[in-house]
């Protein structure tokens, strides 16, 4: 299950979030494209990801109070999608503050 979080593509420059759950695991991926990351990046794309183990995606279902797999995406597009760009870094705050764990990788 794959749902779209927030996209813009403006003056060459392209950012997507996008999140799926995958047996009962939530990874969050970000991407950036265009000229601006040409400089960080041989192909002018960024891809940073953020996974949670089964365990912690339940756990954040729960601190959501999602039913289900569905449930979590929707809620956490519609609590996050006024920060944008920066949805996922929040998500991560947030995440932090509840004791949510999750590890991250960065691809240049």
């Amino acid at each position: 299950m794959e749902k779209t979080f927030y996209e813009k593509e403006r003056n060459g420059e392209f950012t997507g979030i996008h999140a799926l759950i995958e047996d009962g695991k939530l990874t969050i991926i970000e991407q950036e494209m265009g000229e601006l990351e040409r400089e960080y990046s041989r192909d002018g794309e960024i891809e940073s990801f953020v996974f949670f183990d089964e365990g912690n995606t339940q756990k954040l279902m729960k601190t959501l109070n999602a039913k289900d797999d569905s449930c979590l995406l929707n809620t956490l597009k519609r609590k996050f999608k006024k920060h944008g760009s920066q949805m996922k870094s929040e998500i991560c705050n947030f995440c932090d503050e509840h004791s949510i764990h999750y590890q991250t990788h960065v691809y240049y």
